[in-house]
């Protein structure tokens, strides 16, 4: 099949668009994290373009991959959901017209709308052509399908790390190092560019201090009333990927710590009064299971200044610890990319230690979590396969939870109206659990 002429536009129009709020941002600031991650978010938007028009060799990545590699070697790359979906359809308003664009191969409403907007994109010439695409199999079923189709449509070599299963254990950590093995020669021989080893060791150094900054953060967010704003509970996943194993990751982790931390030390909330008017009290604490639609920040932000429930933290920031040394930067990034909290409880059996009912429940005990939210994308294999016994194990530990039909990218999908009017129906759920106890 043959791809349209690039088409530069849209991609403008989105970096425009997260430059305005950047600006916007710096006028009216709600904190040095939420202004960072504008920040480094165009300058990375900003360097795939540049690199795109000079006709440079682009890295395409699925989820979670370890963007340590393409960093370690100067390659130019984006991820794949969170470049199209994430940042260009949303930020330059061409949702419906890549939707339309991958319904014309077969990609319908049973395929999780991130990737049939990457598909659309590529489709219309409005995303970047790469020059080879990695993935991997531990996130979900479309992610693990859809790059052969990518990799078809750009008439690029494709990479396929395979983990196996379940991710945690150390001989599934080594065999998955020698994968990484094998995609660095490979990437050396399709890209033309050699991996500089010194500076792997350095990514491996900054993603170490990142995951304990991560650490220090999710203890701090134990704190009342919840110091974080709401969006950033899933805005800092996304980072944590795209700067994995950076000096702006360090810096922007680090401001997000020490935001945290002084606001829980004063007893503040993540997001500050409007002005003129009262500090909202914080009257509900609800952990968020991803993934929370991009496009919903403001409307998290509405439930906390309407009825004072603050989203305490995602399941996505939940951290293990992970040791990681330097002078083994293979074995590293292989255990942090299956301990990454994605990963990790998506791709083990959702009660095992590792799984995401597991970690759920844990946390709503930690966090003294009155609710938990469920974004249940009903096109989500990895996410709505556990949503009934994610009820059920909370409801047997006595605490509520609500899920949100809902599509990560398409607006279309759910008005904001009707998730407004279905979050009050939990917050008067929240309330009459007050009153009986």
């Amino acid at each position: 099949m043959r791809l349209p002429v690039a088409d530069f536009s849209k991609m403008d129009a989105s970096i425009r668009t997260l430059a305005s709020i950047y600006e916007h941002r710096k006028v009216s600031p709600r904190g040095q994290a939420e202004l960072l991650w504008y920040q480094y978010y165009t300058q990375h938007m900003q360097k795939i373009r540049e690199a795109w028009e000079r006709g440079e060799f682009i890295l395409s990545m699925f989820d979670a991959c370890p963007a340590e590699i393409p960093y370690a070697m100067d390659l130019p790359w984006y991820g794949t959901v969170v470049y199209g979906p994430g940042a260009v359809a949303v930020g330059a308003k061409i949702e419906e017209a890549t939707l339309d664009s991958a319904r014309q191969v077969g990609l319908m409403l049973e395929t999780c709308s991130g990737w049939r907007m990457t598909v659309g994109m590529m489709m219309r010439g409005w995303y970047p052509r790469p020059g080879a695409v990695v993935s991997g199999n531990p996130t979900c079923d479309t992610c693990a399908k859809c790059w052969p189709l990518m990799a078809y449509l750009a008439n690029v070599p494709s990479f396929f790390i395979d983990v196996p299963f379940p991710a945690g254990n150390e001989r599934n950590i080594s065999y998955v190092a020698t994968e990484l093995a094998e995609l660095i020669e490979w990437l050396e021989n399709v890209s033309g560019k050699k991996m500089d080893w010194d500076r792997l060791r350095e990514t491996v150094e900054l993603g170490r201090q990142m995951v304990e900054l991560n650490r220090e953060i999710q203890e701090i967010l134990k704190a009342r009333p919840s110091p974080i704003v709401p969006r950033m509970t899933t805005q800092s996943y996304w980072f944590n990927w795209i700067y994995s194993g950076t000096p702006e990751g360090v810096h922007f982790l680090t401001a997000l710590r020490d935001e945290v931390k002084e606001k829980a030390v004063r007893g503040a909330s993540g997001l500050p009064p409007v002005k003129g008017e009262a500090p909202v009290k914080e009257r509900f604490r609800v952990i968020s299971i991803p993934p929370v639609p991009q496009i919903r920040g403001k409307t998290l932000d509405w439930l906390w200044r309407e009825y004072g429930v603050s989203i305490v933290v995602s399941t996505f920031m939940l951290w293990p610890d992970v040791e990681m040394d330097p002078d083994k930067p293979l074995e590293s990034i292989a255990r942090k990319y299956l301990n990454n909290p994605l990963i990790r409880q998506y791709f083990n059996p959702c009660e095992s230690p590792y799984g995401t009912v597991t970690a759920t429940v844990q946390a709503a005990r930690d966090y003294e979590a009155n609710g938990v939210m469920i974004w249940g994308n009903p096109s989500c294999d990895a996410t709505s396969g556990f949503v009934k016994i994610m009820r059920d194990r909370l409801a047997e530990t006595g605490v509520p939870s609500v899920v949100f039909d809902h599509d990560p990218a398409d607006p279309t999908y759910t008005s904001e109206d009707a998730l407004k009017e279905r979050m009050e129906e939990f917050v008067d759920l929240l309330e009459s659990r007050e009153w009986e106890g």
